[in-house]
């Protein structure tokens, strides 16, 4: 029986063949803060994961790894009111997330997927607190116009190990706060827009 775990607040349940959960489980912590998964044999939606109302909770960071997720629902989770970090790893997704509700999340790691596009960054609220963004290990080739645009108060963009084969002339990154840009292990990239990632506009 798992019981007197009220000051919990980091949780590891990785390496195993775990592929549900009792939602009563979580209701035994309390002060839970950190849920980390990874490498578990869960197939069920990535929110059911999770099944708790973690709203309830004061999660701030969640942690997912080697699963066999092909898609996700970022909605649940961008509603628990204090999550600022979401972290998504070695899976099979195939299309990025939608971030219309992450008003509050400040660090996202959506990497090691296999996204051979990004969307135009339309649903990105402008109001959004994201200032650390990785997006590295994913084999698109291209970064829409607009992708950043509303991502103003970025800090550290990370895409290397990617199959960029060009940047577009301005692709919104925005320069006044960012202070790290990785675009390392780009095989097929051969130059960069420079006056553009200083956010400087062609005469």
């Amino acid at each position: 029986h798992v019981q007197n775990l009220t000051s919990l607040r980091t949780l590891f349940l990785n390496e195993n063949p775990i592929t549900c959960f009792v939602p009563e489980i979580f209701e035994l912590f309390q002060s839970l803060q950190s849920p980390h998964v990874g490498s578990a044999k869960i197939t069920k939606p990535l929110w059911q994961t999770f099944p708790c109302n973690f709203s309830s909770l004061n999660i701030k960071t969640i942690s997912v790894y080697s699963h066999n997720f092909t898609s996700f629902d970022c909605e649940p989770f961008l509603a628990y009111p204090g999550l600022y970090s979401l972290r998504l790893s070695f899976g099979f997704w195939t299309t990025f997330l939608s971030l219309k509700n992450a008003i509050k999340l400040k660090t996202l790691y959506f990497t090691h997927m296999l996204i051979t596009t990004l969307p135009n960054g339309t649903d990105i609220p402008s109001n959004n607190m994201l200032r650390t963004l990785y997006l590295n290990n994913n084999p698109f080739t291209t970064i829409p116009l607009g992708f950043f645009d509303k991502m103003t108060k970025l800090e550290v963009v990370k895409i290397y190990y990617n199959q960029l084969k060009t940047l577009h002339e301005y692709i919104g990154l925005p320069g006044n706060l960012l202070t790290t840009l990785s675009f390392a292990h780009s095989p097929y990239l051969t130059s960069l827009p420079t006056d553009y990632l200083q956010g400087k506009q062609k005469e």
